[in-house]
């Protein structure tokens, strides 16, 4: 018997999303996950862990786990409250020096307009965004959940006038289009507000499958059954040098407390690295390396077709399948949706900052 959620196959376009540099401001979105197998070694800190996400419009499930499980989405306050992302190990003294954290320029991308909102320059129907403050810092009211901004509507808002993602929203604290023409999130670690049951803020984007403004984004989600793909080209701009992990795209099952991928980077001198969950239940993270890509822009691509999950990074290709090898089989009972964007996974009171660019990103779905 498979899932209960929407099969309908959506062929999504080319989303653009371009790069730009360093500017002032705060707040982002939390992500969860398992305990980091493989810490990467970039500092003495040791993070205390990420223990999950919600998404802010009815979803229940995703509690529990340690860092690579609970991966909730957005702030909705019913569920998905994601795992307890645990510690992600101490990060030993790195000899190399990631005394980074400085932004870098990139060179214009052809087609990217910047005196565009990001909704511009590419297709923001498919996704909402979820910052790191509450509804009652940002909205003006709504309660002390991470607000969101979702596509199609205008957020509810008692301090200021908000169009939708889609129709022409930034924020020069959060989610703006650069001077270059590409799309930058940017999370600050200055307290802020993670979702429920994190430790760690973000912005980042959920994927609104089939959805639209009367319907739970929580129920916008994608049987794996098919071609589900995501594919982005990005830097890392900037990042906070005591603990450089943001996690820039993932795979996040609709009803575990387990996300079954998260790509994250880990510093200008650490290899990328995507961490996976065995088990949608159990949990049992373990890392698959790719090559250092430092603060220059690089291109990944994380697929899950039928039970034939794929994750590339440049030229390097994993493939795990469901029932297979340590791959539990249950994850076939899941139904799923994708994340990306800037989820930073340091202190998020620490004071420093991380910022993400995206020159492309692309998501298809076909049966």
């Amino acid at each position: 018997m498979k899932k209960t959620s929407s099969t309908l196959p959506r062929l999504i376009p080319l989303l653009l999303i371009t790069s730009l540099t360093a500017c002032d401001g705060f707040w982002g979105i939390n992500d969860s996950d398992d305990t980091d197998p493989n810490p990467p070694g970039n500092n003495s800190n040791s993070n205390s862990g990420d223990k999950g996400e919600v998404d802010d419009i009815v979803d229940p499930g995703d509690n529990g786990g340690t860092d690579g499980s609970g991966d909730g989405d957005g702030s909705d306050g019913s569920g998905e409250t994601g795992g307890s992302d645990g510690s992600d190990g101490s990060d030993g003294s790195d000899g190399s020096g990631e005394t980074g954290g400085g932004g870098s320029v990139t060179e214009p991308t052809t087609g990217l307009d910047p005196n565009m909102p990001p909704s511009g320059n590419f297709d923001l129907t498919v996704w909402k965004l979820t910052l790191p403050v509450s509804k009652d810092e940002y909205l003006g009211s709504g309660g002390s959940k991470a607000a969101e901004i979702l596509p199609l509507k205008p957020p509810s808002s008692d301090l200021k006038t908000l169009p939708p993602l889609d129709e022409g929203y930034e924020d020069p604290n959060f989610f703006y289009t650069a001077t270059d023409g590409t799309m930058l999130f940017k999370t600050p670690l200055y307290g802020g507000t993670s979702t429920v049951n994190s430790s760690y803020v973000r912005t980042e984007l959920r994927e609104l499958y089939n959805w639209y403004p009367s319907k739970s984004s929580g129920d916008a989600n994608w049987d794996n059954e098919g071609t589900h793909v995501l594919s982005a080209t990005l830097e890392v701009v900037s990042y906070w040098p005591d603990d450089p992990q943001t996690v820039v795209g993932q795979i996040h099952a609709k009803d575990s407390s387990k996300a079954l991928v998260k790509l994250q980077w880990d510093g200008p001198t650490k290899k990328v690295r995507a961490i996976i969950n065995e088990d949608p239940s159990k949990g049992n993270p373990f890392s698959l390396d790719f090559g250092v890509v430092g603060q220059g822009k690089f291109t990944y691509t994380i697929s899950l077709i039928n039970n034939d999950l794929t994750i590339t990074v440049n030229d390097i290709t994993h493939s795990l399948t469901f029932g297979k090898g340590n791959m539990s089989a249950d994850w076939d009972k899941h139904v799923y949706y994708f994340k990306a964007g800037n989820y930073a996974q340091a202190d998020k009171a620490g004071g420093g900052m991380f910022e993400v660019a995206f020159h492309e990103l692309n998501v298809r779905h076909s049966n």
